[in-house]
């Protein structure tokens, strides 16, 4: 009972006594004021239940990451002016790990490829899909021209086959200082090349609710009508890990852009529960048969998720 309710009969019990009218009149008076206060007090008390905390927004999440060519990386090229060496080193990232992949110096440009010039120490991916490796020329009288050379790693394993011979990553190589009277430098950006697939980029909506993680993906620069394979996978592009899904393949239209929609159910991706760092593969082959080979597996583009947590 309200307390103020409880005063309400206190006075009443304790006036009961009294026989005046004038006395009675103000004693009901009262009692009924008190009475009008207790029930606004009793109308303003809050009578919901309690709310129970829901641990966060109800609204779906969204993130967009890019996706850029892999693999990719820097060559530095050093060349010692009274030595004639020339020292080439040769950092990448997004290979398929434990991987071995040829390289060269070739003449002419990434767009105007041209005849090999010199060999490089094969490339060789660890267990991250990351490789270092540095070859040193002898014999380069000239030093590294101006223009007119490029470096290109291959697919490989071999260069048997036109699949391995396909250039993943290239380089054109500039060197605004090439007089062979003093020490060169040069760092040349590899990036994508002008083989079918290998200068593919885009974008990947992810949109995580309640129950679901949507992956949307639009890939630009893929040839007409054709088909790849794409993952969620655990790390990221820098340190690859194992596939924590597949995704639904990438179609090219006519004009070589692609797209792909897949849900997941959250039941179904364990590494978002764990929030472990995730990213986005897409491969050069369009079945899981195809990425049992070297070059099919070949990365074209790839994003870290980020933001999603």
């Amino acid at each position: 009972m309200p307390l103020c309710l409880v005063y309400q009969a206190k006075l009443r019990r304790r006036f009961s006594g009294m026989k005046t009218l004038l006395q009675k009149k103000f004693i009901i008076s009262f009692a009924h004021l008190l009475f009008g206060l207790c029930f606004l007090a009793a109308c303003g008390q809050d009578t919901s239940p309690p709310t129970t905390p829901t641990g966060g927004s109800t609204e779906p999440k969204q993130v967009t990451i890019q996706l850029k060519h892999d693999p990719s990386g820097n060559a530095d090229l050093k060349w010692n002016a009274q030595s004639h060496e020339l020292s080439v080193t040769l950092a990448l990232h997004g290979l398929q790990v434990k991987t071995t992949h040829p390289a060269h110096i070739h003449s002419g440009s990434c767009s105007k490829p041209g005849a090999t010039v010199y060999t490089l120490d094969n490339v060789v991916a660890d267990a991250d899909g990351n490789a270092s490796v540095t070859t040193v020329i002898k014999d380069v009288a000239n030093g590294i021209p101006a223009n007119g050379w490029y470096i290109n790693v291959h697919n490989g394993p071999e260069m048997t086959t036109p699949e391995q011979m396909m250039g993943i990553t290239c380089g054109d190589i500039s060197n605004p200082k090439a007089a062979t009277t003093t020490d060169q430098s040069v760092t040349v950006t590899m990036a994508g090349t002008p083989e079918p697939n290998q200068s593919a980029s885009g974008t990947a909506q992810l949109t995580l609710s309640a129950t679901a993680l949507t992956v949307n993906i639009t890939l630009n620069g893929l040839v007409a009508n054709s088909t790849h394979m794409a993952h969620i996978h655990d790390g990221n592009c820098h340190k690859q890990g194992k596939i924590a899904f597949t995704l639904k393949p990438i179609v090219a239209d006519a004009s070589g852009i692609g797209h792909s929609t897949t849900e997941i159910p959250l039941t179904s991706l364990t590494s978002l529960s764990d929030k472990r760092p995730l990213y986005i593969n897409v491969h050069f082959g369009a079945t899981m048969q195809d990425l049992k080979t070297q070059p099919g597996y070949d990365s074209i583009a790839c994003g870290d998720v980020v933001g999603l947590y």
